[in-house]
């Protein structure tokens, strides 16, 4: 039998791209929003006796273009140096500088959910936990969502190398043989 080695997998480049054109987008149409009622704030203010209007509109503005600048810029810029791991004794998860690391021997649950989402939206999402009650949260690609990472292989390799005790979501068994998310 052959020794398991470490496998990384890394984010689909072309999921990570739509996730870049949203946060640019969001940046840019935000930001120039929020610039644009600036303006329209020091132009009351300097034409108004009611200065204080314009002055509380301009700096209103301003922090609206801010947080949508840094929004949109965080979420083009997230998730580049993602990365799961896989090794011979644990299964690691590094999300910007933070990392999760679950020893193969202490997980004991894989299971799917479903995630509600901003305005109706969801995904479904793979957790794994350990017996400490630590988890791996991963989106699972569905339809278009712009989940990071493709989890199906993820889940073949991981299931090889599970101990038979690990109770494992039927759905997230039909997924790895169909491709398919069904409730």
């Amino acid at each position: 039998m052959e020794a398991a080695q470490t496998v990384v997998y890394k984010p689909d480049p072309n999921r990570l791209q739509t996730r870049q054109i949203w946060g640019v987008w969001l940046a840019l149409s935000g930001g120039g929003l929020g610039c644009l009622v600036f303006l329209l704030g020091l132009l009351l203010f300097k034409a108004t006796a009611n200065w204080l209007l314009g002055l509380t509109i301009s700096a209103g503005a301003l922090m609206g273009a801010v947080a949508f600048i840094s929004d949109g810029l965080s979420l083009a810029l997230s998730g580049r140096r993602d990365e799961v791991q896989l090794t011979p004794d644990a299964l690691a998860y590094t999300h910007g500088p933070r990392a999760i690391i679950l020893p193969l021997a202490e997980i004991t649950r894989l299971e799917s959910r479903w995630a509600q989402g901003r305005r109706g939206r969801g995904h479904w999402a793979l957790v794994i936990m350990d017996r400490f009650g630590r988890a791996i949260e991963l989106d699972i690609p569905y339809g278009r969502s712009p989940a990071p990472f493709e989890v199906r292989p993820l889940l073949r390799d991981l299931f090889s190398r599970l101990p038979g005790s690990v109770e494992v979501d039927l759905r997230l068994q039909n997924y790895v043989a169909t491709g398919q998310m069904k409730w």
